[in-house]
């Protein structure tokens, strides 16, 4: 599925090109090129210990999106306002290609490029600011986006570059972040990205795959069980021993029947730490009795 999404990208793509070279002022060929359509996992941790990796989404990284175009004129003007144009399409086929093959009613999401956020943004009512050597200086301390982007486009500036983005960031489905061309005011190329790194575009999906979550989280469980039934197993050996012997273990007892229940429901946070701190007491209480300090 991931392996059509891409192909579905570069062919949208193609179909753009094949239409715009049916008019009268330019022609463009796509070069080879490459791409990602990728799951976005986030991994779940216990005292440190990945036991869970929960699907958020899917990632789109087009590293690199070429093409050959020119105007038919020689017109070098021409050739730079289609390539932005294309440059632009090719980042909206990244949010629409995910959005029309991963999502739909039962399955909600919302995918998110960087001409998609500088959209949004602009709804939003936030003001858009186009980046040059010239006024650099002036308009990045006014931007209240991460570091790392703020330094890509003081990088990219101070190299002849033209950076477009918003003043704030935006929020889209779990995501936040801002989205920014870096263009090439010579040839009209550019650097459509979304905060994070990517060439590309983020999906979050809501209930998609919601079917492998739900495996995943029952198999998890039952290691979790198993883990807690050894646990218990122990316990339950040096109990057997203390309430045979002890008359005042009625308390411990309640706890391990507390404990085995949760253990049973699966919640291994609870239950894991909760069976260490009953068989450490039973252990004491144990170690107590054979050194007659017990009843």
């Amino acid at each position: 599925m991931l392996y059509a999404g891409a192909l579905s990208y570069f062919a949208a793509n193609d179909v753009n090109l094949k239409m715009l070279n049916k008019g009268k002022q330019a022609l463009a060929y796509r070069q080879p090129s490459a791409g990602t359509f990728s799951t976005n996992l986030n991994p779940i941790y216990s005292f440190g210990v990945p036991r869970q990796v929960k699907m958020s989404g899917i990632r789109v990284d087009m590293d690199a999106v070429a093409q050959s175009l020119w105007s038919k004129n020689n017109d070098v003007q021409i050739a730079n306002r289609i390539g932005s144009q294309v440059g632009m399409m090719s980042s909206a086929w990244e949010h629409q290609i995910p959005e029309m093959l991963f999502t739909n009613e039962e399955n909600p999401g919302e995918a998110v490029s960087a001409v998609k956020a500088l959209a949004i943004a602009s709804a939003e009512g936030q003001r858009i600011y186009q980046i040059t050597q010239e006024n650099v200086n002036a308009v990045l301390p006014v931007l209240n986006i991460s570091t790392e982007v703020k330094d890509e486009i003081r990088a990219s500036v101070a190299v002849g570059k033209v950076a477009t983005v918003s003043q704030n960031n935006i929020t889209v489905g779990g995501w936040t972040g801002v989205g920014y061309i870096i263009a090439d005011p010579d040839t009209g190329a550019g650097a459509y990205r979304i905060s994070g790194g990517e060439n590309g575009a983020i999906l979050f999906i809501h209930l998609f795959f919601g079917i492998l979550t739900i495996i995943a989280l029952y198999l998890t469980a039952w290691i979790w069980v198993a883990a807690g039934f050894l646990i218990f197993i122990v316990y339950g050996l040096v109990a057997l021993k203390i309430t045979s012997e002890a008359s005042d273990f009625e308390a411990n007892d309640y706890w391990q029947a507390v404990a085995y229940t949760v253990a049973l429901l699966g919640l291994a946070e609870v239950a894991t730490p909760l069976s260490l701190l009953i068989a450490a007491i039973a252990i004491k209480e144990y170690i107590g009795y054979l050194l007659g300090l017990g009843s």
